[in-house]
């Protein structure tokens, strides 16, 4: 829960310093091109951790 706490910080943090970077002139495409790498990171992220940090029901636990 934490990985996942601390992944979308750093996406929010991210975004934020491209919005702050990105001139307001520029049209809205290049902004939607550029959140798909940041999305597959997370999801990257959140799939390659130890099952330990993984959200599973109470009983998954016993049964494994």
């Amino acid at each position: 829960m934490l990985l996942a706490g601390a992944c979308a910080a750093a996406v929010v943090t991210t975004l934020a310093v491209a919005a702050a970077v990105r001139p307001p002139a520029v049209p809205s495409r290049p902004a939607v091109t550029a959140t798909p790498p940041v999305t597959t990171s997370v999801a990257t992220t959140a799939t390659s951790a130890p099952p330990e940090t993984r959200w599973t029901s109470p009983g998954a636990s016993r049964r494994s």
